[in-house]
Parts: structure tokens; C-alpha cells; sequence
């Protein structure tokens, strides 16, 4: 009888422990989430969420405000979550946080408006498809999010499409990020492209002088 019960007692050890061990189990967490990423970054300052489940602020900031004519436009962004649940960005390679590609599905495109008006959506370069490393994190409440600089060093990238800044003047571009139940436009930017002036036998300078890099906005904490 006694052995009965030791067996009896044990069995019931055995399942609740399987029992408990079960409803510990967590969720899996997505890729990237539960890892350190050099491209996420704790927020330096307290954060209080905005009273949304989830929104995106998206400060896009240009290395210089100016080139001359056919120059390239070369930025860094600041991606961060102001609301209150994480919001995962899963980009298959080409990436647009890790290359900078705009012909993937991450979700981010740039709008640019020429000197003569009309919004244009800038297209994807076909030379970014060759190659590149998919993203996947979760970026949790207060969280930034940067873009990879080209080169180790550097801290800008080259906006990768054939779009030319060849007609001189000031243009305006900014940033979008759609995605199912979320949209985040960033700030829009002005940059001119300045107009070559032809000097004889000597080599051609643009017309005005060229400016220099910008100041990043009061928001950016990570400098």
C-alpha cells in the first residue's frame, strides 16, 4: 500500500512539474529583439510614452544643406518609438536600415519635390538589389533606431536613387514609413543644388558659396 503511494505521489510530482514548467515557457521573441544591435539605442533621457499603442518619430538629418548640381544627398536618420508597445521591423536583404535600399519591402520611401514643384516618390536603384544583410529587431518604447553609415567612420549614407539633384535649386525631402496600422512621415528637409559656373580655363565652381554641414536638431540625443 505504502509503495503504492510513493508511486502515486511521485507520478503526481512529475506531471506537476511538467505543468509548471509548461506555463513558464515564455513567447518567442522575434530575431534581433532579445540581442544587443548597435543600431538600437536606450534613450538617454526619462520617457513617457504618448497615450498611442504605437507611433514612430523619424528625424531626418542631412549631412550638408547643399551641393553643386548632381551632387549626391547624404543623411543619417533617427527612428525612435514614442508609443507605448514595441514595433518590429522585420526587412529582408537589400535592407534600407542596413544599405540603404529602397527596393525592398521595409516600408520606408523618400519624397523629394524638385525646384519646380511636384512631389515625386524617389525610385529604387537597381545597383542596391546586388547585395546587402537582412534587418530584424524590435525597437521597444523610448528606443532609437539609426540608419548604417556607409563606411566604418562615417556616419551618413548616400540616398540610393537614380532621382538626379541636377536642376539647380532648393529641393525638399523627406522620409515616410508605411507599414499595416502605422505611418510616420520624418521632417522635410531643404537642399540646393547649386548652379556650376563656367571660369575660363580654370575648373567650374558653383555659383554661391556652398554651405557647410548642418547642425542636428534639438531632438537628436545621441551625438
Amino acid at each position: 500500500m505504502r509503495k503504492g503511494l510513493k508511486r502515486s505521489g511521485f507520478a503526481c510530482a512529475l506531471a506537476a512539474a511538467a505543468l509548471l514548467g509548461c506555463s513558464k515557457k515564455a513567447p518567442e521573441a522575434p530575431a534581433g529583439a532579445t540581442e544587443a544591435n548597435p543600431l538600437v539605442l536606450q534613450p538617454k533621457d526619462p520617457f513617457v510614452p504618448e497615450p498611442v499603442p504605437q507611433k514612430l518619430s523619424i528625424q531626418l538629418i542631412p549631412e550638408k544643406t547643399s551641393e553643386p548640381s548632381g551632387g549626391k544627398f547624404r543623411y543619417r536618420m533617427e527612428i525612435r518609438n514614442v508609443g507605448r508597445q514595441p514595433v518590429v521591423f522585420k526587412d529582408e536583404a537589400p535592407s534600407f536600415i542596413n544599405d540603404g535600399s529602397l527596393c525592398g519591402a521595409s516600408g520606408f520611401h523618400f519624397v523629394v519635390t524638385p525646384p519646380d514643384g511636384g512631389e515625386r516618390t524617389a525610385p529604387c536603384d537597381p545597383a542596391s538589389k546586388a547585395a546587402g544583410a537582412p534587418f530584424d529587431a524590435a525597437l521597444k518604447p523610448g528606443e532609437y533606431l539609426l540608419t548604417r553609415p556607409e563606411s566604418a567612420g562615417d556616419r551618413f549614407r548616400a540616398l540610393q536613387t537614380p532621382l538626379p539633384f541636377e536642376k539647380p535649386g532648393k529641393y525638399l525631402v523627406k522620409a515616410v514609413y508605411d507599414a499595416p496600422g502605422l505611418h510616420a512621415e520624418s521632417n522635410t528637409v531643404t537642399f540646393e543644388a547649386l548652379k556650376i559656373v563656367k571660369r575660363g580655363k580654370g575648373p567650374d565652381t558653383p555659383s554661391p558659396k556652398s554651405s557647410g554641414g548642418t547642425q542636428p536638431s534639438s531632438e537628436n540625443k545621441h551625438e
